[in-house]
């Protein structure tokens, strides 16, 4: 569980990971109301890779990236 930060502001998330697979999930706020997302993806050295799934609206990738250390 946690929070994640996006155009649309900060938002509860929870998740789980399986091993390398990870899937996040959360309620995006928009003028149209609360929007249901689906984050899933696979896990790497570095960086996770998936798709996101939003309610009514289909699919996109993503990324994340780990930031370096300073």
């Amino acid at each position: 569980t946690g929070t994640i930060s996006g155009p649309a502001g900060d938002m509860v998330i929870a998740g789980s990971v399986t091993g390398k697979a990870v899937k996040i999930e959360f309620e995006a706020d928009t003028p149209q109301g609360k929007i249901p997302v689906t984050m899933t993806g696979d896990i790497g050295a570095t960086s996770v890779v998936g798709k996101a799934s939003v309610a009514g609206m289909g699919e996109a990738d993503w990324t994340a990236t780990r930031a370096a250390n300073q």
